[in-house]
Formats: C-alpha cells, sequence, structure tokens
C-alpha cells in the first residue's frame, strides 16, 4: 500500500514531529527503570522516576499525537489512528504514575485498574505505530529505520498484550510476568526512538 500526499510534503513539519516520539520513548525507557528499581526495592528511585514520568507521558502523548497526525496528512497509512492512541496512553500511563505515587505502589482499585488500561493501550499504540510504519514508503535513508522501528513498536505490543493477558490469569510464571514488564517498555522505547530517527532522516 502506497500512501498518497494530501499536499506538499513540508520536511521541517516532520522533523518537528519527531520531538512527541522521542519524549514518550524517553517516558517508557523512566517508566521501565522505574518498575525494575521497584522490584529491586529501591522505592526512593522509583518514586523519583515516577515524578519525572508524570510530565514526560503528558507532553511525550500530546506531542506524539500532533506528530502522528501529521504524519498521515504526509504519508497516509495508519498514522492517524495511532496519533490518536499516542495521548491516551501518555495520559493513562501519566495517570498510573501518579497514582502509584500516591499509593505507594499499594494495591489501591484504581491503581490495578490503571495497571491493566496502562499496558492495553500502550499494545493498541504500539500494533497501530508498527503497521504505519510496515505500510508507508519512506525514502531510501529512512526505510530501513523504519522497518527496524516498525518490528521493535510490534514485539513492544506483543510485550504489553501478553503483559495485560497475565494479569487476569490465575496460575502465572513469574519469569513471563518479568519478561513482558520490562521487555513491552524497553521494546517501546526503541521502537519510539526509532520513529523519530527515520522521520528526522526522512525530512
Amino acid at each position: 500500500m502506497t500512501p498518497s500526499s494530501t499536499g506538499p510534503h513540508d520536511p521541517s513539519a516532520e522533523r518537528a514531529g519527531a520531538t512527541g516520539p522521542s519524549l514518550l520513548a524517553v517516558a517508557y525507557l523512566v517508566f521501565g527503570l522505574a518498575a525494575l528499581l521497584a522490584a529491586l526495592g529501591v522505592g526512593t528511585g522509583a518514586d523519583v522516576a515516577l515524578a519525572v514520568d508524570i510530565p514526560l507521558f503528558l507532553a511525550g502523548g500530546l506531542l506524539s499525537t500532533r506528530a502522528f497526525q501529521r504524519a498521515h496528512l504526509l504519508r497516509r497509512g495508519a498514522h492517524g489512528a495511532a496519533g490518536g492512541l499516542a495521548i491516551v496512553a501518555g495520559a493513562v500511563g501519566a495517570l498510573f504514575a501518579l497514582l502509584a505515587l500516591l499509593s505507594g505502589r499499594g494495591d489501591g482499585a484504581a491503581l490495578s485498574i490503571t495497571l491493566q488500561l496502562f499496558p492495553a493501550t500502550s499494545a493498541l499504540f504500539g500494533a497501530l505505530a508498527a503497521l504505519a510504519l510496515f505500510a508507508t514508503s519512506y525514502p531510501p535513508g529512512a526505510r530501513l529505520g523504519a522497518r527496524v522501528a516498525a518490528v521493535l513498536l510490534a514485539l513492544g505490543a506483543l510485550c504489553a498484550a501478553g503483559f495485560t493477558v497475565l494479569t487476569f490469569s490465575l496460575e502465572t510464571s513469574p519469569t513471563l510476568v518479568y519478561a513482558t514488564a520490562f521487555g513491552a517498555p524497553l521494546a517501546l522505547s526503541l521502537g519510539l526512538g526509532g520513529v523519530a530517527l527515520a522521520w528526522r532522516r526522512a525530512a
């Protein structure tokens, strides 16, 4: 599927659009760090990481939404749908970080619901972003980077979906839980970083 463009290609718009995915990539990376520190019992470090993550998720989600919508105008694909979920994933990620801080990472009902909602929205966002990159024709200089980013986003979406399913399972392998919990934010972070790089090269 080769997307059509609705107007002249604006390189500066695509370059500027890379800021959103870059911020969201950092947000997912910091989130993975917070989860790791919490698992290791380093509560203070996890709290600092979660506090930093709140503005990162909010800004990254908002700017990524605008960036994917701009990419949809330039390249079509599934960029528009991915942009719609970017702001949801960012908002839910910020909400989860805030609830985790306020509850001391306890097992409150709101925190538990957000814990299931965040990976689910992240999985949908990652899958749509991967689809957009796979289905879109990028310039030769950015094509390989876009394909690698799509694979990483698809892997992150798979891990996030797996973690969502495991939260409802009564008999769950701890290894699978840790693999998906840490694999999802890492793969999504690397994939979003790849998106930003591909957009800069395509500009």
